[in-house]
């Protein structure tokens, strides 16, 4: 718990005055050292120390008593002894300096062990004295210290109504009492908030809180027993929590038990006062959750459960129609549950990418090939799942729109660039079809001609109308609509807008579709 420093150290003023102060008060009633007992033990275990104690109060002012009681007697009692030789004094001998988990401490040396000398001579201190009652602790007895008291109850934790008034009173939090324990006011049965339970066994006493209420700066467990010793204070607690859902659908009979206990590491961070009471609360509802995917069936977005609605559970999401169908029927085939942390497409597909993005894939392009192309193992995948479902669906409507676009036989030169620029359009779009003309190499007017109209039904001819002669442009002018009505075209209908198109060019040749 402590060690010392080597070497004296001189007091300061401030320090002496305190230490001064504290001796004198002892003066007062030597015997307040002594805890009130409020056990059933046969044989008071400080009733040796009393007695002792008794004689010194007798003969306080006998400096020569003081003298030779801080040399005999129990650790206690010479402790006392030698506080109450500088009690009239108005400047102390050097000081010694603990290194205790309480910080630095100064104390004067004397006959008695450091840590007895450390606890009695900063009496006034409720978490500083329990230094002098730690060896009674380590054999089974419990201590309580609060204000200018020092309860012990013998071998049994009953801690007295005063110090848990005191710990209570002295919280950062504003609990209130329920039946059965003090709460932030968010614990109750139906609420969906996550919560921690802690008990103190044996005596009634518990404290639950919520993890919106939690601090950052406060541990529970270290602020209750901030003034109780025992041999181990967390054998006189549990810890339990409880991950509340919220529910988004009347499940008949639901079977999910949110309360689990705490696996024991996290109870040990906690109780050695590593972390905070929210962080105990964060790192809990993810343990929770963790449990939670080791079920079957059973859907979950956040703090929102669906049970094992399905329906209900993918409407929470922001879903693209064709998305809708593949993925509900990816859902369908897997057996386990899907534990989300928000409503999103790509963290359920990357819960289920591995065993079902092969079979989600192919329902969308219904084509093996493209399949294998775009799939990538999880380990492999340089983009979200979504784009690449997405690029799916592109390539899905592109063979669509090339289905519905006849194959022709012996095109002439400008029913093929005609037919050419058309295709690369319902494929790749009007920024494509652009880049296609803008890298055509031709001097034939008819072509040129051919390839503006696309332009200005393009919206791109202004800003390339340099690139042609007035007639050329004069000529695609009059054929924009004509383009227009092939591009929005399909089927036999294309074929027909194609014929009309060649013909208002001027073009004598024929369109044989195969």
């Amino acid at each position: 718990m402590f060690r010392f420093r080597k070497g004296p150290k001189h007091a300061s003023k401030v320090q002496e005055a305190r230490l001064i102060k504290t001796a004198r008060w002892l003066k007062e009633d030597p015997l307040k050292v002594i805890p009130e007992c409020k056990g059933e033990c046969l044989m008071c275990k400080f009733g040796k120390s009393k007695k002792l104690i008794e004689k010194i109060a007798a003969r306080k002012d006998d400096q020569k008593y003081l003298a030779k009681a801080s040399t005999r007697g129990t650790d206690l009692s010479k402790a006392v002894a030698v506080s109450l030789q500088f009690a009239n004094e108005k400047k102390l001998p050097v000081l010694a300096t603990a290194k205790t988990s309480k910080g630095d401490i100064n104390y004067v040396k004397g006959g008695a062990k450091e840590k007895y000398l450390l606890g009695i001579q900063h009496f006034h201190d409720p978490t500083i004295r329990l230094f002098a009652y730690h060896d009674e602790s380590k054999r089974g007895f419990y201590l309580y210290s609060w204000g200018d008291r020092i309860v012990c109850t013998g071998k049994e934790d009953r801690p007295p109504k005063g110090y848990w008034d005191k710990r209570m009173s002295s919280m950062s939090y504003n609990l209130k009492k329920t039946d059965d324990a003090y709460s932030c006011g968010h614990t109750s049965s139906g609420m969906p908030h996550t919560y921690i339970s802690l008990s103190w066994k044996g005596t009634g006493y518990k404290v639950e809180l919520c993890y919106r209420c939690a601090r950052t700066n406060v541990n529970l467990f270290t602020h209750l027993t901030e003034g109780m010793l025992s041999k181990d204070n967390t054998e006189s607690f549990s810890l339990s929590g409880a991950y509340r859902l919220e529910c988004k659908v009347e499940c008949h009979g639901c079977t999910l038990d949110t309360g689990k206990p705490l696996p024991d590491n996290l109870c040990d961070d906690y109780y050695g006062g590593e972390i905070s009471d929210r962080e105990l609360i964060k790192r809990y509802e993810k343990y929770a959750r963790e449990q939670l995917n080791k079920r079957e069936k059973l859907y979950v977005i956040g703090n929102s459960c669906y049970g094992r609605d399905i329906n209900e559970f993918f409407e929470a999401f922001d879903y693209e129609p064709w998305e809708k169908v593949p993925i509900k029927k990816a859902i369908h085939k897997t057996s386990g549950p899907m534990i989300l942390e928000q409503a999103s497409i790509n963290e359920l597909l990357s819960g289920i990418w591995d065993t079902m993005g092969k079979d989600i894939i192919l329902s969308i392009t219904e084509d093996e090939d493209i399949t294998e192309r775009l799939y990538r193992d999880p380990e492999e995948m340089d983009t979200v799942p979504r784009e690449i479902l997405r690029e799916a669906y592109r390539s899905k409507e592109v063979i669509d729109r090339l289905n519905t676009i006849p194959e022709f036989e012996n095109l002439s030169p400008e029913a093929q660039l005609a037919h050419d620029l058309a295709v690369v359009y319902k494929t790749d779009g009007a920024g494509e079809t652009v880049s296609h003309i803008d890298n055509l190499d031709t001097g034939d007017t008819r072509l040129k001609a051919l390839a503006f109209g696309f332009l200005v039904a393009l919206d791109s001819g202004d800003s390339r109308r340099w690139k042609f002669n007035q007639s050329e442009i004069d000529a695609g002018l009059s054929l924009e609509k004509h383009v227009a009505r092939l591009l929005d075209s399909q089927g036999d209908e294309y074929a027909d807008a194609l014929r009309d198109l060649l013909k208002m060019s001027g073009s004598t040749s024929r369109i044989v579709v195969k």
